[in-house]
């Protein structure tokens, strides 16, 4: 949870209305907490690091992806 305010605090200062953590653990799933009081969204990302590194980095790949496609 602590990460979930640091990343607020960061999207708070930069006055962004979404933010990203990726965790290097975990199923990789994807979560988006939304911070009304603050009027913003954040999105944790996670990585399956027991993987093959050309598997990590397509799971790399499709975070970037989703991250583009949501700011387009």
């Amino acid at each position: 949870m602590g990460r979930l305010y640091q990343v607020m605090a960061y999207c708070t200062v930069l006055r962004l209305a979404h933010g990203h953590l990726v965790y290097a653990a975990g199923e990789p799933a994807i979560a988006t907490h939304t911070v009304r009081a603050a009027g913003l969204a954040i999105t944790a990302h996670a990585l399956d690091l027991d993987q093959p590194p050309t598997r990590v980095e397509e799971q790399i790949a499709a975070i970037g992806e989703w991250i583009v496609n949501a700011i387009a």
